[in-house]
């Protein structure tokens, strides 16, 4: 992705503010929009595992320089979506049967821990709710004719 022409017609200025945003911001910001496209490729199946990732390639591509495709590369290896092989850039993570069925078991779990802790904030009242429960609704009657249950 490329800057916005608007910042582009103005050398990076940002329409926000009127300041051109540091280096380091830039190459920053660069770095992570290259990052996101590119996870977002590898977790639509648009980029294969296995496939080569060229810094040259990548950086043509996306309209940048070489350094925030190296940051990219470097955020995409902590997300263990790449693996960094040195002078020969990055390649997409081939995901064993293994892994695979780990990743689902702990998946399982935390969807498990999740349900539990829903589970202990459920407002009581909230549940006889949902189901449709009719005794909140019997009781507003019975005060309303005078009775106390």
């Amino acid at each position: 992705m490329q800057m916005p022409a608007s910042e582009a017609r103005h050398g990076g200025v940002s329409a926000q503010n009127g300041q051109r945003p540091a280096l380091s911001d830039l190459a920053l910001t660069l770095a992570s929009t290259v990052h996101r496209q590119l996870e977002a490729e590898i977790a639509e199946g648009r980029i294969e595992p296995g496939t080569r990732l060229d810094e040259q390639e990548v950086a043509a591509r996306f309209g940048v320089s070489r350094t925030p495709v190296r940051e990219a590369f470097r955020l995409l290896a902590a997300d263990d979506l790449v693996e960094l092989r040195g002078r020969q850039g990055a390649a997409v993570r081939v995901i064993g049967v293994h892994t695979l069925i780990e990743m689902f078991q702990v998946m399982g779990e935390l969807e498990g821990l999740c349900a539990r802790l829903a589970a202990r904030r459920l407002d009581p009242g909230a549940a006889r709710r949902d189901r449709g429960d009719p005794r909140p609704a019997d009781r507003r009657c019975i005060r309303r004719r005078g009775r106390i249950l």
